[in-house]
C-alpha cells in the first residue's frame, strides 16, 4: 500500500466482496419472510424467527472469527468465508421443509457474520493510519449501498418472476465475493510468541469480548435497537398514516445521503476527533425518530430518513473507527467481532422490545420511545468516551 493512498487494488477489491454478500443479505432479508410463509404455510412469528437466527448466527460467527481469526489465517478465512456464503446461499435451490430451512438461515448468518468480520479486519491494513476514519467510511458504504439496492432489486424479481429465479440470482450474486476474493492480497500480520500464545489458549470468554471495545460495543447495541426499530415498523407506520407510496423512497433517500455523508464525516474524525462527528450525529438521530413521531406527510417522512442518515449512518460506523483504535493491532479482530456482535443483539432486540410499545402504544409512542433511548445513548457515549476524548483532543 502507498503512504496516504486509500483506493488502492486491494482496498477496492475488499469493499466489493464485502457489497455484494451485504447485498445478498438484504436482498434475502427483505423476501425470505413472505418466502416461509408462501412455501411452507409458517405463521408471521416463525417467518419472524427465520430472520432473527439469521442475526442469531451472524453474531456466533463473528464471535468465531474474532476468537480464531488469526490462528486459522486471514487469508484463509476470507476465501473459506466466501466458499461456505456461496454453497450455503445455492442450497436455497433446494426444496426444503420448514425445519431445514430455519436451520439453513442460521447458518447462513453465521457465515455471513464471519465474512463480514474477517473484511472490516483485512481492509484496516489497506488504510494509512492516518485517515482510517475516512477509509472506513468509504469501505462502510457497500453495506447502506447494498441497503438500498438490496430491496430494490429483490422484491421485482420475485414480483415478476418466481422465486426460483430469486434463488437463482442470489446464488450467482453470491459467487461473486468467492471468485474476488482470491485476487484480495491479503497479509497476515507479524506477531510476537507471546502473542501467538495467546490464539492458541484454552478457550474463555475473553476470546470472544474485547474489554478495550466493550464502552463503544455497549453504546452500539441502542443504536442497533433504535435504528430497527425505526425501519423495521416504518412500512406498516406509512401503511396506517396512508403514505405507504412514500415508504421505498425513505430507503433510497436515506442510501444516497449517507454515501454524500458519510466519507466527509470520516474525514472531520480523522482531522478533528470523534467528537465533532459524534455529538451533531446522536442529534441528528434523535431528530429523525421524533420527526418520524410526528409523521403526517410524505415530505415528513422524508426529512426523517435525511437525519436518520446523519444521525444513524455516521454514529455506527465512527464508532467502529474508535473501537478499533482504542486497541493494539493483534486485537483488532476481536474488537471488530465484539463491537458488531452487540450492535447486532440491537438490531434483534430492537423490534421485539419495542414492538411491545407499539402494540400497547402506537408506532408514534414507540419512535418517541427511541428518541428518549438516543438521548441516554448519546450521556453513555459522553461518560464512556466522550468527554476523556475531549481532554485528550484539548
Amino acid at each position: 500500500m502507498e503512504d496516504g493512498k486509500i483506493w488502492t487494488k486491494n482496498f477496492v477489491l475488499t469493499t466489493v466482496v464485502g457489497f455484494f454478500s451485504a447485498l445478498v443479505f438484504y436482498m434475502s432479508l427483505t423476501t425470505l419472510a413472505v418466502y416461509a410463509i408462501l412455501s411452507y404455510g409458517a405463521t408471521e412469528s416463525v417467518s419472524g424467527m427465520a430472520a432473527s437466527v439469521f442475526l442469531l448466527g451472524s453474531v456466533v460467527g463473528r464471535a468465531f472469527c474474532g476468537r480464531y481469526l488469526e490462528l486459522m489465517g486471514r487469508r484463509r478465512t476470507v476465501l473459506g468465508g466466501g466458499l461456505g456464503f456461496a454453497a450455503v446461499s445455492s442450497l436455497f435451490l433446494l426444496p426444503l421443509g420448514l425445519p431445514v430451512f430455519v436451520v439453513l438461515r442460521l447458518v447462513h448468518g453465521l457465515v455471513f457474520g464471519l465474512l463480514q468480520n474477517v473484511l472490516q479486519t483485512v481492509v484496516i491494513q489497506f488504510i494509512p493510519k492516518k485517515r482510517l476514519g475516512e477509509g472506513l467510511s468509504y469501505f462502510s458504504l457497500n453495506f447502506i449501498s447494498a441497503a438500498g439496492i438490496g430491496p430494490f432489486v429483490a422484491l421485482p424479481v420475485v414480483g415478476r418472476f418466481s422465486y426460483g429465479t430469486f434463488f437463482q440470482l442470489l446464488t450467482v450474486l453470491s459467487v461473486i465475493p468467492l471468485v474476488l476474493s482470491f485476487f484480495i492480497d491479503v497479509k497476515e500480520p507479524a506477531f510476537t510468541e507471546e502473542e501467538k500464545k495467546s490464539f492458541r489458549a484454552p478457550f474463555k470468554l475473553s476470546d470472544v469480548v474485547d474489554a478495550g471495545a466493550l464502552p463503544m460495543a455497549a453504546m452500539a447495541v441502542f443504536v442497533g435497537a433504535c435504528y430497527t426499530s425505526e425501519t423495521t415498523f416504518l412500512e406498516a407506520y406509512a401503511r396506517e398514516l396512508g403514505l405507504l407510496g412514500w415508504a421505498g423512497s425513505f430507503f433510497i433517500v436515506l442510501a444516497l445521503v449517507v454515501i454524500a455523508v458519510r466519507p466527509l464525516a470520516g474525514k472531520i474524525l480523522d482531522r478533528r476527533g470523534e467528537n465533532m462527528v459524534m455529538y451533531p450525529s446522536f442529534l441528528c438521530f434523535i431528530i429523525s425518530l421524533v420527526a418520524l413521531s410526528l409523521a403526517g406527510s410524505g415530505p415528513l417522512l422524508l426529512v426523517s430518513a435525511v437525519f436518520l442518515a446523519l444521525g444513524f449512518g455516521n454514529v455506527l460506523i465512527m464508532g467502529q473507527t474508535v473501537a478499533v483504535k482504542s486497541v493494539p493491532p493483534h486485537r483488532t479482530a476481536k474488537a471488530n467481532a465484539t463491537y458488531f456482535c452487540f450492535s447486532d443483539l440491537g438490531y434483534g432486540l430492537g423490534p421485539i422490545l419495542f414492538g411491545l410499545i407499539a402494540a400497547e402504544r402506537g408506532f408514534s409512542a414507540m419512535y418517541l420511545a427511541g428518541a428518549l433511548v438516543m438521548a441516554g445513548t448519546a450521556v453513555l457515549y459522553h461518560l464512556v468516551h466522550g468527554r476523556g476524548a475531549r481532554r485528550q483532543n484539548a
